[in-house]
């Protein structure tokens, strides 16, 4: 045999031999608080577990089992199947992707009685309710009553809310409009209740449950404050690291006192979930801090953390926790298996995307989507059925956004692709939710209308109205919502039709929905009725010519705005601007002096704008220009002012790339406040020349000056403007040098 032959015989071999290397994943089998409820652990004997190469076993009369691994599994992780008549999974999550290298204990597996995960969770959500409602009661109770406890109640939900509280009024209102979300949060604590097997916790956690499932929150949480859980997580980890260093004498003590620091942890999280029933969000934060101070690598429970102060509108702050998740699972992926940690990971780049969107950095939102995008379709390779679903709404989102950043050609490209996704799930009979779906149409449809494809545009748009109106039959929040958009929506494509009645009714549905949404959650849906009310005061303004009600929709939008920059600055600069330019507007038919104020106002908001630099050029000139429209007559020196400052404004605009539109119509709004101009100064000279009031302008050295502003590029001017109307300029600010 040639020595090319030994080589590949001796890489064979040695393949071989490392194949059948036996790996082992020792495990036990109980039920569901079994001691807990009998003082015993229950182990289960003859439940199935096989996972992918390795040969099935039953778990024995200890509920013992030994999974042998006849090769190495993809990974230091493998997906179990385990299955036992009359019984159901607890701690699916951690039998999806259990660890099979390096494993330092047995896994444990939860099963409880077929039904028992449904009965728990209608229990505790009873409980929730009952909770929820009694603290509600109790609440209106001490307002009712006034004195130092009613004055107390209202600083903490200030505190609590991060809201102006004016009056008792206010804080009934207050409390009424919250009740929903903490019915909501019932059930969602309610389905985190039941996977806890409360076997794994100690005897003050069993306490403090007891008192739980009796309805005694409070009581609870008593048993829970009797131990200073910081402290002792402190005590636990600075013992933890001595014991480390005594690992091969000290085995048993470390696993000991890591379960107690496990524990600890646990009711951490369990003080903070009852916090967060009770709406006290600082004390649910607090609480998920000192978790997280001891459990630094427990990212699932960070993804929780953050979507509790995300929906608090703590955008900073949610930021910096989510991305912690994106730098730790991002490493970690590299070094290990990536399907272990690219869930989550794609989970909270799609996190990322909407708080980005939410808090108006859409090209960091864009990125963040991409990323979501380029891990879905990773997982997509595995479990199609699972990423088909989570693509097609990355491709939305990823629509949603460049339209957002004005590429529409890059928004549709986005929005045909999702769709033809959502036909693929269609055609396989996949479950899937079908607001995603209509959402892509609904956005898509918006986009359809602006490019003048109208009959396109209301096909998918009223295809969306048809799907939104079938879900919000359940009443739900997230469904209402939906409603509303495409609504808004719908009030856009007939807006600028012969339906203006129609338009009128959409605009309108969608305000009363959105004003439904605000009175249960003001901080999430504010900005939103707020965006439906400058659309609707835009559409009464230009479109149905109703001046007296546009006014009264902008005048309310601007507060809306105000309220919402209270809590995050500048975020609404923009929307800010709009609301003040387009009052003005109906205000120059009523009140040219409140007008100009109203202008000067969207001028100083314009100043807060995270804008390109010509953008803030173009909205001042507009501004100056509108403003020298509505001054006094041509003797007024503050309306030729206002003229000069538009039009050095949109000369620099010229330099630029122009956003707003092409050079040539930048340059007609620069001949066209030229001309105004040179009309004052010929007008005034011959004004003052007839006999009339001198004026403080000399109108000779003004002409002279504008001149030569035009004029200093003249050979682009030539290019572009007309001669006809170059002519006309020229013409008037010579009649003026004759004087």
């Amino acid at each position: 045999m040639n020595r090319l032959g030994i080589i590949l015989c001796l890489i064979f071999f040695t393949n071989f031999l490392f194949s059948q290397t036996d790996i082992h994943l020792p495990g036990v089998v109980v039920e569901q608080n079994s001691k807990f409820k009998t003082g015993k652990i229950l182990y289960l004997p003859n439940v199935s577990i096989k996972a992918s190469g390795a040969i099935p076993t039953l778990s024995d009369l200890e509920g013992s089992f030994d999974l042998l691994f006849t090769d190495k599994p993809l990974g230091n992780s493998t997906r179990l199947y385990v299955a036992k008549n009359g019984f159901e999974i607890v701690n699916d999550r951690e039998i999806e992707s259990a660890a099979v290298i390096g494993r330092k204990k047995p896994l444990k597996i939860v099963l409880c009685k077929t039904g028992q995960l449904y009965e728990n969770q209608i229990a505790y959500y009873k409980i929730f309710k009952e909770t929820v409602l009694k603290e509600h009661q109790n609440s209106l109770d001490i307002l009712e009553k006034e004195g130092y406890a009613s004055t107390r109640l209202i600083k903490k939900l200030k505190v609590e809310y991060n809201k102006k509280i004016l009056s008792l009024k206010s804080a009934k209102r207050l409390l009424e409009d919250n009740l929903e979300i903490a019915l909501q949060r019932a059930q969602t604590l309610s389905e985190q209740f039941t996977v806890i097997n409360l076997d794994d916790q100690n005897t003050v956690y069993q306490r403090a449950f007891e008192n739980f499932l009796s309805g005694n929150i409070d009581d609870a949480l008593k048993i829970l404050d009797s131990v200073n859980l910081e402290e002792r997580l402190k005590i636990n980890t600075k013992e933890e690291k001595k014991e480390n260093e005594l690992i091969q004498e000290l085995s048993e003590s470390v696993l000991k006192r890591n379960e107690q620091k496990r524990q600890d942890i646990e009711q951490c999280i369990f003080k903070a979930r009852l916090h967060s029933l009770n709406s006290d969000f600082l004390l649910a934060k607090k609480m998920y801090l000192v978790a997280l101070k001891y459990d630094k690598e427990n990212m699932v429970l960070r993804y929780e953390y953050s979507k509790l102060i995300a929906n608090q509108n703590d955008f900073k702050e949610a930021k910096e926790s989510y991305e912690i998740i994106v730098k730790e699972y991002s490493n970690l992926a590299v070094k290990s298996n990536k399907n272990d940690y690219y869930p989550l990971l794609a989970l909270t780049h799609n996190a990322l995307g909407l708080l980005f969107k939410d808090s108006k950095n859409y090209t960091k939102s864009k990125e963040n989507f991409k990323k979501a995008l380029e891990i879905s379709m990773f997982l997509f390779q595995e479990k199609p059925s699972i990423y088909l679903e989570r693509i097609a709404i990355n491709l939305g989102n990823l629509g949603m956004i460049e339209s957002l950043l004005k590429d529409i050609k890059s928004a549709k490209k986005y929005y045909y692709e999702s769709l033809e996704k959502y036909r693929l799930l269609r055609e396989n009979n996949n479950i899937y939710d079908s607001d995603g779906y209509a959402h892509v149409l609904s956005n898509l449809g918006l986009d359809l209308h602006d490019e003048g494809e109208e009959e396109l545009a209301k096909e998918y748009l009223k295809k969306a109205e048809k799907i939104f109106k079938e879900n919000v039959k359940s009443e739900t929040v997230e469904d209402i919502y939906n409603l509303a958009g495409c609504y808004l929506n719908l009030g856009f494509l007939y807006s600028t039709s012969e339906n203006s009645d129609i338009a009128t009714k959409y605009f309108e549905n969608s305000i009363q929905l959105f004003e439904r949404l605000v009175s249960l959650n003001p901080e999430r849906f504010k900005p939103r009725l707020a965006f439906a009310c400058l659309e609707y005061g835009k559409f009464l303004f230009f479109y149905s010519k109703k001046i007296k009600e546009s006014k009264k929709t902008f005048e309310r939008t601007i507060g809306l705005y105000n309220e919402l920059d209270l809590v995050n600055k500048s975020i609404y600069s923009e929307e800010m601007y709009w609301s003040y330019f387009y009052l003005a507007n109906s205000l120059e038919y009523s009140d040219y002096k409140l007008a100009r104020e109203t202008y000067h106002l969207a001028i100083d908001v314009c100043s807060n704008f995270k804008v390109r630099t010509e953008d803030k050029l173009f909205l001042q000139a507009q501004i100056y220009e509108r403003l020298s429209f509505i001054s006094g007559g041509i003797e007024d020196i503050e309306r030729i002012n206002y003229s000069e400052k538009a039009l050095d404004l949109y000369l620099q605009l010229i330099t630029y790339q122009l956003p707003y539109g092409s050079r040539n119509s930048y340059l007609s709004r620069v001949f066209n406040v030229a001309i105004d101009l040179a009309n004052f100064y010929h007008q005034g000279q011959i004004f003052e020349n007839n006999g009339g009031e001198k004026s403080d302008l000399d109108f000779k050295k003004a002409s002279e000056r504008l001149k030569k502003r035009i004029y200093n590029n003249q050979n682009v001017v030539e290019e572009l403007i007309p001669d006809k109307q170059n002519k006309e300029l020229l013409t008037l600010l010579n009649e003026i040098e004759k004087f």
